[in-house]
């Protein structure tokens, strides 16, 4: 007997039912999967309507900061009103704008380091092209700005903020901490597309004070840092100290021909030294006051261009015995005039109360002042002048001082000094002879010019002689006598 292979004509009945529980489990299958795209498409046609535009495509995003900087840099410090302004670069390097999206803003944090910002109302210090972008808050207690985004960002865009700034503690160069901090947040939706490390950006800056000579360029230029800062174990300032009661900080060089650079220059801190009159040959006390703060000392020294070759130079130009300085007083330094000294001319003098460097006139000085004056060397005026009327001759014979009539002057020098001076000699513009000469005088000896003078009918209708008289000899200053003669009319002319 023989068997045929393959399956029966008839399916027997349990096959036939498990093919038709598989063929429902597909069909139930596919209806589910049919039910979960449908859901799907839903849900992203819902997101894709109700969320902003941005998520339509994919987006390019990327918020940053950069270029932190300081204005000036150094700041000045506390003591002279320090102020600066902090500034730095928002931008999006991404091709898409950064919409505003409710809950997803972008945010800054601006946190302040050593100082506040500079202005009665905080959120006012801030400004820049890019300020009005973003609604800003300060937090008094963390000395911390927050702002959060208001505006659209556009892409491959950039724009500054700038902040107002005060300092209120002074750090130095070494250990600069004047400045800010940076954070950016970006918005939520820029998750995954957004670079981290352009998020931040800090700068600090420290303090720091100079003082400028400002005598002309010849005479070199002094600088002195004034040292503002304080020991931090007893929080007493160390060497600040300066000339006069006031000092304040240059941002440069002020040189000029008169010397007032620096006056000109903010305060007036030209104030630590009273001249009296300098007359050459003469020994003066010259009052030289000083500021010392807590305990600071110095060493205080001058110069005196007294040839006025424009330079601090020569061998009698500097003070032989610098002071040494340990408190605020008024020190009064013995000055010599040299008897050669400059006086057809003004000549400069500076003063520097500083460290040991202050031996010399051009050489940095750690802390301290430097001031410079222009000043006028004299002669001695100790001359004394006196006119006199000797004798009248009375040509028309009336009696009187009438027009045409001749008098005889008398002018009389008297040197008054306690030395003996050289080389008088007396001028006047309406006597004939004008003038004479004295080759020597002793203390109290005078020389005496005696001429005439015709009068004119202006001098009798004035009732004066009108007369200019000069003495000047080598120790002496020129004087200038303009007392006038009077006319006295005798009594028959009454």
């Amino acid at each position: 007997m023989r068997y045929r292979m393959g399956f029966p004509k008839t399916v027997p009945l349990h096959f036939q039912t498990i093919k038709d529980r598989n063929s429902k489990k597909i069909r139930q299958n596919q209806e589910k999967n049919q039910k979960f795209m449908n859901h799907t498409k839903i849900s992203i046609l819902f997101i894709l309507l109700h969320l902003s535009p941005v998520m339509v495509k994919a987006q390019n995003w990327n918020p940053y900061v950069s270029q932190a900087e300081a204005i000036p840099d150094p700041m000045i410090p506390v003591e002279f009103d320090g102020e600066g302004l902090l500034s730095f670069r928002l931008g999006n390097s991404g091709d898409d704008a950064m919409s505003v999206v409710r809950n997803q803003e972008l945010t800054l944090t601006l946190t302040l380091s050593d100082g506040v910002p500079n202005d009665s109302v905080a959120h006012k210090a801030i400004g820049g092209t890019w300020a009005q972008k973003f609604d800003w808050k300060y937090l008094e207690n963390y000395n911390t700005f927050i702002g959060t985004q208001v505006d659209e960002i556009p892409g491959n865009s950039e724009g500054t903020i700038n902040l107002k700034y005060k300092p209120t503690n002074n750090s130095v160069k070494e250990t600069p901490s004047n400045g800010l901090n940076i954070n950016l947040q970006p918005p939520p939706y820029a998750n995954g597309v957004n670079l981290t490390n352009d998020d931040q950006a800090s700068f600090y800056t420290y303090v720091q004070a100079k003082d400028y000579s400002d005598a002309p360029a010849s005479y070199g230029t002094a600088v002195h840092h004034i040292n503002t800062f304080k020991d931090r174990r007893t929080k007493q300032y160390e060497n600040y100290l300066y000339l006069g009661s006031l000092v304040d900080p240059e941002s440069m060089e002020l040189t000029s021909l008169d010397a007032h650079g620096d006056d000109n220059d903010l305060l007036d801190d030209e104030d630590g030294i009273v001249f009296p009159e300098l007359v050459r040959g003469d020994s003066v006390i010259l009052p030289v006051a000083v500021t010392v703060h807590d305990f600071g000392t110095g060493m205080l020294n001058a110069w005196f261009d007294w040839n006025g070759d424009g330079d601090f130079d020569d061998n009698n130009e500097r003070l032989t015995s610098p002071k040494n300085i340990y408190k605020t007083d008024t020190i009064e330094l013995d000055l010599l005039i040299p008897a050669n000294a400059v006086v057809d001319r003004p000549t400069f003098c500076r003063f520097r109360l500083g460290d040991r460097r202050v031996m010399h006139p051009n050489i940095l000085s750690l802390y301290g002042e430097v001031e410079d004056y222009k000043i006028q060397i004299v002669k001695n005026r100790s001359l004394n002048t006196e006119k006199l009327i000797l004798d009248n001759e009375d040509n028309d014979k009336s009696g009187s001082l009438s027009e045409n009539d001749v008098l005889t002057f008398k002018i009389i020098v008297t040197n008054m000094r306690d030395k003996e001076i050289h080389n008088l000699t007396i001028n006047d513009n309406r006597l004939s002879p004008g003038n004479t000469a004295c080759a020597a005088l002793l203390p109290g000896e005078s020389c005496i010019l005696t001429g005439k003078y015709r009068i004119t009918k202006e001098d009798i209708n004035m009732g004066r002689i009108e007369s200019q008289t000069v003495a000047d000899a080598d120790e002496t200053d020129p004087v200038f006598s303009n007392d006038p003669l009077f006319l006295i009319k005798r009594s028959n002319e009454q």
